[in-house]
């Protein structure tokens, strides 16, 4: 009786392994046989042979791109740009996270000063590009540019058109919620004074060609 048990159990364990399929059956894509650590089913030279279309270099079997074209494929998107804007400017409204990152910036140039040779090689270009540089901030297009650059930046709220009337009325002492709504109130007017224009030169139109017509008969 043990023994037919014992029999049986070495039948079933048997078949069992039989069922079990083997190792070698795992293969890439390309035929290669894989070894049964491998979790990705892709053999080494199927992962190594993959290259970014862009520049060619090699990459990841799960990427599309390396990492520089995936980058700029995504920077030129203006929805994710604007996102990761938004994104930042939301961090960096938080004091604690501007703090830490101004932290750690600092604490990455010391290392970087730290290192032999970067303060002359900083230096070399400094007085390679220091002056060629300074001398183009300084002319008159490149400035009046950055100036408008500035103003398209910190006055977005105000209108092109009264810019000038904003600035002109910080001498008085007026604050800059004040002033923001003095020029919107000042632009609904020219709106009201517009449209009334408008309106009386059609209606001047509209009487000349009723006078024209009652002419004619």
């Amino acid at each position: 009786m043990t023994a037919t048990n014992g029999a049986g159990a070495a039948g079933a364990a048997s078949a069992s392994d039989n069922l079990r399929p083997p190792h070698h059956a795992r293969q890439c894509q390309c035929g290669a046989r894989l070894a049964a650590s491998n979790r990705s089913g892709v053999c080494q030279g199927c992962a190594n042979s993959k290259t970014c279309p862009d520049c060619g270099c090699r990459v990841s079997y799960n990427a599309t791109r390396c990492r520089t074209h995936a980058n700029a494929i995504y920077n030129s998107d203006p929805v994710s740009r604007a996102a990761k804007s938004a994104t930042m400017r939301r961090r960096f409204a938080d004091p604690s996270y501007r703090d830490a990152h101004i932290a750690l910036s600092r604490a990455g140039t010391a290392r970087l000063m730290e290192q032999p040779g970067e303060r002359e090689k900083r230096a070399a270009a400094g007085r390679a590009n220091g002056l060629r540089n300074l001398e183009a901030t300084r002319s008159p297009e490149v400035r009046a540019r950055a100036g408008r650059a500035i103003s398209a930046t910190k006055l977005a709220h105000i209108p092109d058109e009264y810019r000038g009337m904003y600035r002109e009325l910080k001498p008085a002492g007026y604050t800059a919620a004040e002033r923001e709504q003095m020029v919107l109130e000042q632009r609904e007017r020219d709106r009201a004074e517009a449209g009334q224009r408008v309106a009386n030169a059609m209606t001047r139109q509209r009487i000349r060609a009723e006078r024209e017509k009652a002419q004619a008969y």
